[in-house]
């Protein structure tokens, strides 16, 4: 496990999280519901979509995973 600090682009919240562990379990949802279809694009992908955990932010954004 090892833990990846984000910054919130809208606030500028920083924070810390398993990006690698959060990545994966994300695929295996996004693929259980396409059933079967093309995974390669998942699976290239190094953005993921988060959200801001500060409850004075709360917005949605683009995370690069290196």
């Amino acid at each position: 496990m090892s833990l990846d600090t984000i910054k919130c682009p809208n606030c500028g919240y920083m924070y810390q999280m398993d990006l690698g562990e959060y990545k994966q379990n994300l695929e295996t949802i996004v693929t259980r519901g396409i059933f079967g279809k093309d995974k390669s694009k998942l699976e290239s992908s190094n953005l993921i979509d988060l959200k801001c955990p500060n409850s004075a932010c709360g917005k949605s954004f683009e995370w690069k995973v290196e």
